[in-house]
């Protein structure tokens, strides 16, 4: 047996690519298919696997694909239960259509337990309809250091099928990829990680960790109804040529997400971070936002976006109960500076903690930090207005600065050789006495 064939015998089915043609290969070296359009090829090797088929000795229903596969010419839908290994595999998309596809087989989620290591996806330039890299409904799956590049669509399509129960994104994991559109592809949807719904169904216990977005045209992650998702140690890019990159936006009824820590929000062109409700009755509550950093963001315009937006919009819902936590606010550029670094907006946004963030001086064209509800806690931020002050004389006097309404500032007086409590509250400082 050649050593090439003993390192077939590693994986259940092999795909290379020789002389143009896709080739695939099961555990025991026969030759499964053979094709120049090589979708034909992995979706063969795919449903054998997913039957046994030519296969008899199935050991980890896992499948290394080797070479440049750029003759894709319809969508391959993977099966559950399978180990992908495409380390230096290249694919081209050159058809208007999704590349991969989870599989849609049956009333209820059929693509359990996939992990797609590694590859390059690219777009065909050609074309300005191109679908998504993936477009999966997945349960417990891990997709590791993909490289999706130049897609019309989104580069990750997190898809709800049918709307039926269970058939969502749930428990799915991306770790070390890179979502990136070039200016080559322009288009109205352009997106990095998008979690679809339907109805009031969406993704939920998702994590997001080491990755990187760049020039997505209208967001690097989105998605209404998302619970429990986790974005940690990724860095986002804005695309300056479109000005209507928002880092991540959340609606309808996202609750009970963590943004951080670790996270890099560089050139956004509009939001960093943008959290909503959808409306009437529908809460978006209980997010976190800790300890990122936010770098020359909202470049669109000046003076009108702002590094994290939180909104409730009418109808008896809102966006309560939150976090933001330990995070570092810098703008350097002179162009177009946000409106605020922090914005509470509408008065039914209450109960938010802000505490414990930095914002350099000269940071937010208006304020670092607006809040239209006196219901939250803000304080203890380092370069807030009134963060922290000193005074000399015989008597106490309020502090200086109008401050977002919760903001609390400690007040030394050297000459008294004491310290006192203020907390702004409709439009004026007042003392908290101590009790």
């Amino acid at each position: 047996m050649s050593l090439e064939a003993l390192k077939r015998r590693a994986y259940d089915m092999t795909i290379v690519e020789e002389a143009g043609e896709a080739v695939a290969y099961d555990y025991n070296n026969n030759l499964v298919e053979r094709h120049t359009d090589h979708d034909v090829v992995i979706q063969a090797a795919f449903d054998n696997l997913r039957s046994g088929g030519a296969a008899p000795v199935l050991k980890n229903r896992s499948v290394i694909m080797r070479g440049d596969f750029d003759n894709m010419t319809a969508t391959v839908t993977f099966p559950s239960q399978l180990m992908v290994n495409a380390y230096g595999a290249y694919f081209e998309l050159n058809h208007n259509d999704d590349m991969f596809e989870g599989d849609q087989v049956g009333s209820s989620l059929a693509n359990e337990s996939v992990q797609w290591f590694g590859g390059e996806y690219d777009g065909n330039t050609a074309s300005t309809t191109a679908g998504s890299a993936f477009r999966v409904a997945s349960d417990d799956c891990d997709f590791v250091d993909l490289k999706i590049i130049r897609f019309d669509d989104y580069a990750f399509h997190a898809e709800v099928f049918s709307g039926a129960i269970g058939e969502k994104t749930i428990a799915t994991r991306w770790r070390d990829c890179w979502f990136g559109f070039t200016n080559e592809l322009t288009g109205s949807n352009d997106g990095g990680l998008f979690f679809d719904e339907t109805g009031t169904s969406g993704a939920a216990d998702c994590l997001v960790d080491r990755c990187y977005f760049v020039n997505n045209t209208d967001f690097n992650i989105a998605g209404n109804y998302v619970n429990w998702l986790r974005v940690t140690n990724s860095w986002f890019v804005g695309d300056t040529a479109t000005n209507t990159t928002i880092g991540i936006d959340l609606g309808g009824s996202s609750q009970r997400n963590i943004i951080g820590p670790g996270n890099i929000f560089e050139n956004q062109d509009r939001e960093a971070i943008r959290i909503t409700n959808g409306g009437s009755g529908e809460f978006s509550n209980d997010n976190k936002i800790i300890w990122n950093e936010f770098i020359d963001n909202c470049k669109a315009a000046d003076n009108t976006y702002d590094s994290i937006l939180i909104q409730s919009n009418a109808g008896g819902g809102a966006v309560q109960s939150g976090r933001i936590i330990g995070n570092l606010f810098t703008d350097e550029e002179g162009a177009n500076d946000p409106r605020y670094h922090v914005h509470l907006d509408d008065a039914d946004t209450t109960n938010w903690i802000v505490k414990w963030n930095t914002f350099k001086s000269g940071s937010a064209a208006t304020a670092n930090i607006l809040a239209d509800s006196d219901v939250n806690l803000i304080e203890d931020n380092q370069g807030n207005v009134a963060w922290y002050q000193s005074q000399a004389g015989g008597a106490w006097t309020d502090p200086t600065g109008v401050a977002a309404n919760g903001t609390t500032v400690e007040v030394y007086n050297s000459n008294l050789v004491e310290y006192r409590t203020y907390r702004y509250l409709n439009g004026a400082w007042r003392y908290v006495a101590l009790t």
